[in-house]
């Protein structure tokens, strides 16, 4: 269905040619993205079937993770 959430995990390079290639972009643009470990990359596809990028490497969710190792 074209309304189903999915998840992709992959290493780093893989997710830049997956981005490339979802934004149409040539495939020479992958090797600009960077990606942080266990980061979020988030795409949605929009009424025109094109992919707009809502996230890109976001690690905001492991800040909770680091600050509570800097208090133990």
């Amino acid at each position: 269905s074209l309304n189903e959430d999915v998840a992709i995990f992959s290493h780093g390079g893989t997710c830049a040619i997956i981005l490339a290639q979802l934004l149409k972009a040539p495939i020479e643009t992958a090797l600009s993205f960077r990606f942080e470990n266990a980061s979020i990359t988030e795409v949605k596809r929009i009424p025109i079937g094109a992919w707009q990028l809502l996230r890109y490497s976001d690690s905001r969710h492991l800040e909770v993770l680091n600050d509570d190792l800097a208090e133990a």
